[in-house]
C-alpha cells in the first residue's frame, strides 16, 4: 500500500512537501514514543497530531511500518495536516501551541524496534 504525507508550513513546525511510502500493515492510533529525538533525553513522550482546524488543535496520531530503501523498515509516526505534537509523559496539561513544555515535528520515523504505546493496546 502507497501511503502521502504532506504537511502545511505552520505555527506548530516547518512543512513537508509531499512524501510518499510503502507502507507494510494498517495504522494504529499512538498515545506515547519513546524516544531521544528533539534533543532531550530519551524517554517516553506523549504525542498527538496536529491539525489545522481552529487555527491548531489536537487530532489522531497514528502510526505505521513502512519500508524505507537502504535501511529495510521503519515505523512512521504521523498526524494531521500541521504535523505532530509532542511533550514529556508526566505532564499532565492539555495540548497547547504556546506551552514551552511541548514542541511540534512534521512527522517521526524510528526503528523498528522503538518503543510505542498504542492507544489501543490493553
Amino acid at each position: 500500500m502507497s501511503f502521502m504525507l504532506e504537511v502545511e508550513d505552520n505555527a506548530n513546525c516547518d512543512g513537508v512537501p509531499q512524501l510518499i511510502f510503502n507502507t507494510m500493515v494498517e495504522s494504529r492510533l499512538v498515545a506515547e514514543v519513546l524516544t531521544g529525538d528533539f534533543g532531550k533525553e530519551t524517554t517516553l513522550h506523549k504525542v498527538t497530531g496536529w491539525s489545522s482546524e481552529n487555527d491548531g488543535s489536537p487530532c489522531p496520531a497514528f502510526a505505521v511500518k513502512i519500508q524505507e530503501s537502504g535501511s529495510g523498515e521503519a515505523l512512521l509516526i504521523y498526524g494531521g495536516d500541521w504535523g505532530l505534537r509532542f511533550m514529556p509523559s508526566e505532564l499532565t496539561e492539555d495540548w497547547d501551541i504556546t506551552s514551552t513544555n511541548q514542541w511540534g515535528e512534521n512527522f517521526l520515523s524510528l526503528d523498528a524496534e522503538a518503543q510505542v504505546n498504542y492507544v489501543d493496546a490493553p
